[in-house]
């Protein structure tokens, strides 16, 4: 259960998630993308069991996220096209930990910072107000 995960090392696998996505929407290749992170460290990957069932279920359901998030991305005012790699990784993991997690506050505070750490500083406001678009979405 995620409520027994500490927050840091759940920061750290979506983290690793967010790597491991932008790698497979650029290469169109899970196992290639699962052997790059079979080798790396616990520390590296946050929870290893959680990573990798994660990024298992999200691969199998990236066109139903893709598809959940150009119908509300910020509310239709922005194409999925336009969007960039990183800030595309960010809003598909960030969608899927929302529809799976009950604390969405601190998906969205960890995806926030998560794109800190990628430099995305200018998508901060674009990358919040679509998490919280996805948030109202799921509780319709």
């Amino acid at each position: 259960m995620l409520s027994e995960i500490e927050p840091e090392i759940l920061k750290q696998t979506r983290f690793a998630k967010v790597q491991a996505i932008y790698q497979f929407l650029l290469l169109d290749n899970k196992n290639e993308v699962l052997m790059q992170f079979h080798d790396r460290s616990d520390e590296d990957l946050g929870d290893r069991n959680l990573f990798f069932k994660d990024i298992n279920k999200i691969v199998n359901s990236l066109d139903d996220i893709e598809d959940t998030l150009m119908e509300i991305l910020d509310n239709g005012k922005w194409r999925w096209e336009n969007t960039g790699c990183i800030v595309k990784s960010l809003l598909i993991c960030g969608s899927f930990d929302l529809s799976n997690c009950e604390n969405k506050k601190q998906v969205v505070d960890h995806y926030i910072s998560i794109a800190r750490i990628f430099g995305e500083e200018e998508s901060i406001a674009f990358l919040h107000s679509n998490l919280e678009n996805v948030k109202i979405f799921l509780n319709s």
